[in-house]
């Protein structure tokens, strides 16, 4: 069936609004400006996955990070390290050494207790100086 005086199917139009509405979604999930959120880990699994390409890169777009750590999480497993996390979330932007270290290791921490549930290997955890362990021990 064509749409009326147009010459075109509705199959095909149907495609090409598609084809339209993905290009948008990948434009707005990377854009500075208007940004569509995407659930980045919607089980303690793809967590770990996550947290494993927070750290050695590269992440599959520049907000994923964000994404994950910005937005209530429906798994409880991955919303209880999502809260855990980000309490410290503010040590990631300092320009105190010290601080971006304890925030590795808490990540570390989180990612490893989610791959003990999931069956996954431990990654070793950051040696911390004595500053960086008062700042985790403050914390706690």
């Amino acid at each position: 069936m064509q749409a009326a005086g147009h010459g075109i199917t509705w199959r095909a139009a149907r495609v090409k609004l598609m084809a339209l509405g993905a290009w948008l979604q990948r434009i707005f999930v990377q854009s500075s400006r208007v940004h569509i959120c995407q659930d980045v880990a919607a089980t303690p699994g793809d967590l770990v996955d996550l947290i494993d390409r927070f750290i050695d890169g590269p992440m599959r777009y520049p907000l994923e990070w964000d994404d994950f750590i910005s937005w209530e999480q429906a798994n409880p497993n991955v919303e209880a390290a999502r809260r855990e996390i980000g309490k410290h979330e503010e040590w990631l932007f300092s320009r105190d050494s010290s601080k971006i270290s304890a925030y590795s290791f808490r990540v570390v921490e989180q990612r490893n207790r989610l791959a003990a549930i999931v069956g996954r290997p431990q990654r070793p955890l950051p040696t911390l100086n004595a500053t960086e362990q008062a700042l985790i021990g403050a914390a706690e």
